[in-house]
């Protein structure tokens, strides 16, 4: 699920008629990985999404939390001085050998630098 999953009309659907053609319905979203939206009484009453789509929109959700966090650890830094600002430029830029680094690697090598400059400046 890339971007913002869009609801057409032909994705909503009354609970009963759900239910009534679940095998089909289930086969819908599993193919499109678009969410279904249940109505009871005309009202929106949930959302169904394929196991594939909701674990995607987890994965998602996780890595917006943990930039988040980042963000925030690095605007925290930054703001006392903990590390200055060229310095945290030149520790994001490229790796020497171009190797790209997944999110988790990258945010670990940051957390091993701020605690070698820590434990430099304690000693």
């Amino acid at each position: 699920m890339q971007g913002a999953a869009m609801i057409t009309l032909k994705n909503i659907h009354s609970l009963s008629d759900f239910i009534r053609n679940a095998k089909s319905r289930i086969a819908r979203l599993k193919k499109t990985g678009e969410p279904a939206i249940l109505t009871i009484n005309g009202q929106a009453e949930a959302v169904v999404l394929s196991a594939a789509s909701y674990q995607s929109l987890i994965n998602e959700l996780e890595t917006f939390k943990t930039l988040n966090a980042v963000h925030q650890s690095t605007l925290e830094l930054l703001r006392t001085r903990q590390v200055p600002a060229d310095t945290l430029i030149s520790e994001l830029q490229a790796s020497p050998d171009g190797r790209l680094f997944t999110a988790k690697e990258a945010f670990a090598e940051i957390e091993r630098r701020i605690e070698q400059r820590r434990k430099k400046k304690a000693s």
